[in-house]
């Protein structure tokens, strides 16, 4: 199986209008500059905080998953909001008790840059 390989980042630029948008592409870091680039169509200097790879898995909806999404999904009753993260060589989700697991049936609801308020447990 051939995983596409790309990453996403949050543009870091002095216009105010594009500053903060998501640029989706390959991923390098200049030495020149020190500088953190997503190269897609052209060039764009990102804020590495926010620089996530592709897992090559999509969601239940066909959604692309990334590092630091938030996935919802339900389990045992409970419905649970955990972040994609990348550990021991694997993507995964961690939930607030430390458990490491990737379901099947989970939904990108958000990602931890932009909304931090997901991250919560609540009964279905």
């Amino acid at each position: 199986m051939n995983r596409e390989i790309k990453f996403r980042g949050k543009r870091k630029c002095s216009n105010s209008d594009e500053n903060g948008n998501w640029v989706y592409g390959f991923y390098c870091k200049t030495v020149r500059y020190k500088l953190d680039v997503i190269i897609s169509d052209s060039e764009y200097g990102i804020d590495p905080k926010t620089i996530s790879q592709f897992t090559g898995l999509y969601d239940k909806n066909g959604k692309e998953i990334y590092e630091g999404d938030i996935l919802d999904y339900p389990f045992r009753q409970v419905r649970d909001n955990n972040v994609v993260t990348f550990a021991d060589g694997t993507f995964m989700l961690t939930d607030g008790r430390g458990q490491r697991f990737y379901p099947n049936n989970a939904e990108v609801i958000g990602n931890v840059h932009d909304n931090t308020g997901l991250l919560k447990t609540d009964e279905v």
